[in-house]
């Protein structure tokens, strides 16, 4: 009986592990929420990337200062900077997402 017990703990276990790395956001999910939540879009127009971000039906042109990506199989971070090219101010996207949801932090 214990050891019935265990397998089923064990294939359990091994079913959640499989479905959060199956759900695990990646870098095409994280522009799209990107887009959606931060009105931020980026396009490489072959001689750089341009990114534009609409906020209050107005298109302001930023520039990207930095990023990164970190995958840990089950779960994903993402970090940008962002510069208005407009007004000189900072911005700074924070990510987390698991289950193929974002969210900041």
């Amino acid at each position: 009986m214990k050891r019935r017990k265990r397998s089923i703990i064990c294939v359990t276990l091994v079913a959640i592990l499989l479905i959060l790395m199956f759900t695990n956001p990646n870098k095409s999910d994280y522009v799209s929420w990107l887009e959606k939540k931060h009105g931020i879009t980026c396009v490489n127009t072959g001689m750089g990337v341009s990114c534009n971000q609409i906020k209050a039906n107005k298109k302001m042109k930023i520039e990207r200062q930095s990023g990164h990506f970190q995958n840990a199989l089950i779960y994903s971070v993402f970090e940008e900077d962002y510069k208005n090219m407009e007004d000189g101010t900072e911005i700074k996207i924070k990510a987390f997402g698991t289950l193929k949801q974002l969210f900041d932090y």
